[in-house]
């Protein structure tokens, strides 16, 4: 009984020896593994501080190298960064020669050289042909003939209103209104200059003629203008065609606004229209 019990006790503690020595060859694989794997896993975020600092070594003697290549260009082209840079005057262009640069005058050669000029300009001026600006003149014995032939269909009236049938009011009427068929030409009342030509809301495409000792006559309605502000006319030229109404006479259909001035204060061109 006492050796079974010997023997049992035997084998407890040679199963206890070997569970136990099992128990720490798995911790000691188990460590192992779990170490490698963190160098592992560290590799990735090691930083070469070695390959960083030959990079940078490189860099500064290529920067060094290229510094000693532009002192070299400086020295050859005798080049002063402070000379330029203070007074921009100074550049010249390589391309020209001392011959070619142009001289600098004394103030008295320029005043010479100035007043050689002015006295070509003048003489080419001079014998440049210049025609005289047309005299005209109008009184009040002169008389006008008709811009074009029609019917009044509005009546000037300074002293007072009269209808406007497009605007449905009275007011004054510092012209005449004739009826023209539209293309019609247009022709010139009296000689005169054309002093001004314009577009209006009112009279559409107007001319204006200077026709001298403060008489002015204007001509509303045009279309096709075939002359030009500066332009002398004889009477009777044509100075275009008639347009289509603005919306101001859209009820009186087309016509001609003709209109004559003395010194600016409308006259009525009835009076003078043979």
């Amino acid at each position: 009984m006492r050796r079974r019990d010997k023997n049992s006790m035997k084998k407890e503690k040679l199963i206890m020896l070997m569970s136990s020595v099992f128990v720490l060859s798995a911790l000691t694989v188990t460590g192992v593994y779990v170490r490698e794997k963190n160098a592992a896993e560290q590799d990735g975020y090691i930083v070469d501080l070695s390959e960083m600092e030959d990079q940078v070594t490189q860099k500064s003697e290529d920067i060094a190298a290229q510094q000693k290549k532009d002192q070299a260009l400086e020295n050859d082209l005798d080049y002063d960064p402070e000379f330029y840079a203070a007074d921009s005057a100074n550049v010249q262009n390589p391309g020209l020669t001392e011959a070619e640069a142009s001289p600098s005058l004394s103030e008295e050669e320029q005043a010479k050289a100035e007043e050689e000029e002015t006295e070509s300009i003048e003489q080419t001026v001079s014998q440049t042909s210049v025609p005289a600006a047309q005299a005209v003149h109008f009184s009040e014995a002169d008389g006008l003939q008709w811009p074009i032939s029609g019917n009044v269909l509005l009546n000037f009236s300074m002293d007072k209103t009269i209808y406007f049938p497009t605007l449905q009011q009275y007011k004054y009427n510092p012209a005449i209104v004739i009826q023209a068929e539209e293309g019609e030409n247009i022709v010139a009342a009296a000689e005169g200059e054309v002093i001004r030509i314009y577009s209006d809301a009112e009279t559409g495409q107007t001319v204006v003629m200077n026709l001298g000792d403060g008489y002015e006559l204007t001509y509303g309605q045009l279309d096709n203008i075939q002359i030009y502000t500066g332009d002398y006319v004889e009477a009777g030229t044509v100075l275009g065609t008639v347009a289509t109404p603005t919306k101001y006479y859209s009820v009186e259909g087309c016509n001609v606004y003709f209109k004559l001035t003395k010194d600016g204060v409308p006259v009525n061109p009835l009076g003078k229209l043979g």
